[in-house]
């Protein structure tokens, strides 16, 4: 069965980012992040948590992969015998749901490599973690999903437009209506499963599970129609009806990767989330005014789930004393005000006394 393009990636099966960073001394001659931090006081370090992962987070990650492998090789064996029955019944539109479903298929098992990645965190080569994969991952798959569909549309105009061709309707009705309901019932299983460990990659895939099952439901009755059809004055347009639903369900399923298309073309392009940017800022004002810093500055971006953002706090004087602890502080307010210990934030706290430094 054809299932619904992936817009995310990985949930539980990754760390909080401040877990896993990678710190590198400062250099003598100092580039421009470390001649930075070296003029500002405990910038970069983790606002809240342990340094340890946690042991339920293993355990739910692993769960998590457990269930995505489950459900890459049922999809798998779904859409090779939907190839075969597509094959056996002469039926292009059976023939390129399956064909569908297999190019989702391999990159569910991309993400899965990439979710495995993403839990080992920062090492010394990618030392902000391996988050970039989401979005480039996303793209990838809604690339291929998208002329995938474009070539099931050109391929059933060119079926109406040479006169169509002989399906065994019947056979195939019964066959989607099984796969529907297998599909349903599997849809339902991931669900419940995605709810309790609070993965959105497992309720990504449900979703595309219940796409699956209510394309399967169309698929069936159209093709049920068709063996309504035969022996009726209507008889004539069978041989038109499997193009033409080939074509319909291209128009249906193209929106879904195009629609990721742009949302990750946005985090590759490292637009900043208007949503996240006004959030920040209003974090930063808030705290700026609280404790008399006269001046701030903020930068986020988002690259899958993940969020980086970074605040730089401009004192009031070069004079002002404080105290790490004081610092420290404000650092866990800013923290707790985004969300406290979210796993998808990777937080920079700057203090200084200059403008230039933010």
């Amino acid at each position: 069965m054809a299932r619904c393009c992936r817009e995310e990636i990985v949930r539980l099966a990754t760390p909080p980012a401040w877990h896993r960073r990678y710190h590198r001394p400062a250099e003598a001659d100092g580039g421009c992040r470390s001649a930075r931090h070296a003029v500002t006081l405990g910038a970069g370090v983790p606002p809240l948590g342990s340094r340890t992962r946690s042991p339920r987070v293993s355990e739910a990650g692993a769960r998590e992969s457990r269930l995505l492998g489950a459900s890459l090789a049922v999809a798998v064996v779904v859409a090779i015998v939907t190839v075969s029955f597509g094959l056996v019944v002469g039926s292009q539109s059976i023939l390129f749901d399956g064909i569908y479903t297999i190019v989702e298929a391999a990159m569910t098992s991309l993400s899965l490599v990439a979710a495995r990645l993403i839990a080992k965190g920062a090492d010394q080569r990618f030392q902000y973690g391996y988050w970039h994969l989401e979005p480039l991952i996303a793209l990838i798959s809604s690339l291929l999903l998208t002329f995938a569909c474009l070539y099931g549309f050109l391929e059933g105009l060119n079926g109406i437009f040479t006169g169509g061709r002989p399906v065994d309707f019947d056979s195939a009705a019964i066959f989607y209506g099984v796969v529907t309901v297998f599909s349903a019932g599997f849809y339902l299983y991931l669900r419940r499963s995605g709810r309790r460990l609070g993965s959105q990659l497992l309720d990504l895939d449900a979703r595309s599970w219940l796409v699956a099952s209510i394309l399967g439901t169309a698929l069936g009755l159209g093709f049920l129609a068709g063996g309504l059809l035969a022996g009726t004055r209507w008889a004539w347009m069978v041989p038109y009806l499997d193009s033409a639903i080939l074509t319909l369900v291209s128009v249906v399923l193209i929106p879904l990767p195009l629609r990721t298309i742009l949302q990750v073309g946005r985090e590759i392009m490292q637009i900043a989330p208007e949503d996240l940017d006004e959030q920040v800022r209003s974090v930063a004002r808030e705290v700026a005014a609280r404790h008399g810093f006269r001046r701030f500055n903020t930068h986020v971006r988002r690259s899958g789930r993940q969020r980086f953002v970074e605040i730089g706090l401009v004192a009031a004087s070069q004079d002002a004393a404080t105290t790490f602890r004081t610092l420290d502080r404000i650092r866990s307010e800013i923290a707790a005000a985004l969300g406290g210990a979210n796993p998808g934030c990777w937080l920079t706290v700057d203090f200084t006394a200059e403008d230039e430094w933010i």
